[in-house]
């Protein structure tokens, strides 16, 4: 996944998202939703709350995805 620098506005003359759902991340991570919030659960993965809504941002994300890519190996057991 290609990296967004947000600093920079050149980038932003299409519309992408800066804000994804737990339903939007599962094809984009291969998950499954319970996947997902044991990932969230154990601190892998951070997120943030809009009100009762859980959000992670796409600086979130690309750190989740570095942090795969250095690891070994995600243990995601209950």
């Amino acid at each position: 996944m290609k990296k967004v620098d947000l600093r920079d506005t050149k980038h932003l003359r299409g519309s992408f998202k800066l804000l994804f759902s737990i339903e939007d991340l599962e094809p984009i991570l291969s998950l499954s939703r319970s996947q997902i919030y044991r990932v969230l659960d154990k601190g892998f993965l951070e997120s943030i709350w809009l009100g009762r809504s859980r959000r992670v941002t796409l600086d979130q994300l690309n750190r989740f995805i570095d942090y795969l890519e250095t690891s070994r190996r995600l243990k995601v057991r209950r």
